[in-house]
């Protein structure tokens, strides 16, 4: 697996980690600051993954 492959995965990893965590504080209560961390988390994935080429899954709505 080249460098770049992993350190992809690696920061993936760790963005649906915080998406996931946002989205358990959602079930108990939304705030502004929750919402925009899930968007954020999403945004960078969807950036890594079109920087990597991976233009499907940097597609994703």
């Amino acid at each position: 697996m080249n460098e770049y492959l992993s350190m992809f995965i690696d920061e993936t990893r760790e963005h649906l980690q915080a998406w996931s965590d946002g989205m358990l504080t959602l079930e108990k209560h939304a705030d502004a600051e929750t919402i925009a961390t899930i968007f954020r988390a999403a945004h960078t994935i969807k950036g890594m993954a079109m920087t990597m080429g991976f233009t499907r899954m940097g597609e994703v709505t």
